[in-house]
């Protein structure tokens, strides 16, 4: 077949030649995988019609497809590599604006950093989904899948310079979860010495729920057991930003990713931990070694807690998805509501009351699949409806589970057992 012929062929878009080649590469045969790449490798080589080629293969998704058997495991993530390793085709596929981002395992970082380089300095419209995306995409897999990537990424000093450049140029909301993402992973690496980190990772302000997820992770990753990196947010920003995002967001992921972030930005050290668990309201994230802490504070800390806690984000965190949360919640709630001699607060029962909490917890007590969350569950439920005999103020038991705040959820009473009782 002549090579006008060809041309002839692929300039048919009804035929998608090129989506088809693409497609072609993901079979699960050796030789059908290998004759594929061999194909378009050619006619990327080919110069005659080369853009036309590589336009066509960037535009029906090859960069994506090429990462995709990468990360497969077997005999055809092998021989991707063996046909990609080849010396020429690597110094063919970095000229060719996108195309070099599969040969980032074999010839590491830099080449990867150069393809992320080029494409921002250009600046054209497509690049961004095109070339962008996915190669900033590429730093977090080979982070997370090896660590000699994770250490040549994270040591080399290009990487966080390349990724804040990025950010600063206000990039869409696509390229700043990439960013993020690769960020999270990277960024464990570093022992804070690189001045970037603040303005690629300090994101949390960003109304996306991805980005916000992002780099909450980033930072989270960066102080979690690192004591020189939790000073040095402590000094940049503090927890505030997370108090907010925390206070504010409605993403249940959000708010398990910021409660573990606030936690990591306390340490070790007891009294930094009683200080950020006032700070956050009491409800937060919290590990057994908090509580013990928490249980033998004054009442002055009590009273602390109970000011800074919100009835509204007690029910968001008791209606949680996540366990661990939903866990923490509910033991920080049983000791905000006790105090020294286990005497009850009435002012954090009553929020808690006029918050919904106890019928949720009630909702937890009855419905919950985890049996040591339902005994947490009745416990707290009893701390909360618990009120000293000469109290005038805390709430009594009848009235914290009245109708009013019982979710739709729960079981109805049968009337025969009512009248069962009352006999």
């Amino acid at each position: 077949m002549s090579e006008n012929v060809v041309h002839s062929l692929l300039s048919r878009s009804e035929l998608d030649v090129y989506g088809r080649l693409i497609r072609l590469f993901l079979l699960s045969c050796e030789e059908e995988t290998l004759k594929t790449a061999a194909v378009i490798l050619e006619l990327c080589h080919n110069e005659e019609g080369r853009w036309d080629h590589l336009r066509g293969f960037l535009q029906g998704g090859c960069v994506p497809t090429a990462i995709r058997v990468l990360e497969q495991e077997g005999n055809e993530k092998e021989q991707a590599l063996r046909v990609l390793n080849e010396s020429n085709t690597k110094e063919h596929l970095h000229i060719s604006d996108g195309l070099p981002l599969p040969c980032a395992p074999m010839v590491r970082t830099p080449a990867l950093l150069k393809v992320i380089q080029r494409a921002q300095e250009e600046g054209r419209e497509e690049s961004e989904e095109l070339v962008l995306i996915p190669a900033v995409h590429c730093l977090f897999p080979l982070a997370k899948a090896q660590e000699a990537h994770r250490h040549t990424a994270g040591m080399h000093r290009e990487t966080l310079q390349l990724l804040t450049a990025l950010v600063d140029q206000r990039c869409t909301r696509g390229l700043l979860c990439a960013v993020c993402e690769a960020t999270s992973r990277i960024i464990i690496t570093q022992a804070i010495r690189a001045r970037w980190w603040k303005r690629v990772a300090w994101r949390p302000w960003f109304r996306d729920r991805e980005v916000q997820l992002g780099a909450v992770r980033a930072v989270h990753r960066l102080v979690e057991g690192n004591e020189h990196a939790q000073k040095s947010v402590e000094a940049f920003a503090g927890p505030r930003p997370f108090l907010l995002l925390l206070k504010n967001s409605r993403a249940g992921g959000v708010q398990e990713a910021a409660m573990e972030t606030i936690w990591c930005l306390a340490g070790e050290d007891l009294d930094d931990q009683r200080s950020m668990a006032v700070a956050i309201g009491q409800l937060v994230f919290l590990a057994v070694t908090m509580l013990g802490g928490l249980a033998q504070g004054s009442g002055e800390e009590h009273a602390a807690m109970a000011g800074a806690c919100t009835p509204q984000f007690i029910a968001r965190v008791l209606r949680s998805n996540g366990k661990e949360s939903v866990m923490g919640a509910v033991r920080t709630l049983r000791h905000a509501c006790l105090g020294v001699g286990f005497s009850p607060h009435p002012l954090v029962q009553g929020q808690v009351v006029r918050s919904g909490g106890v019928a949720l917890l009630l909702a937890l007590l009855t419905l919950s699949c985890c049996g040591l969350l339902r005994r947490e569950a009745a416990w707290t439920h009893a701390v909360v409806t618990h009120a000293e005999p000469s109290s005038e103020t805390s709430p009594p038991l009848g009235e914290s589970v009245g109708t009013s705040s019982t979710p739709s959820s729960l079981p109805a009473t049968p009337a025969k057992n009512s009248k069962q009782r009352s006999s």
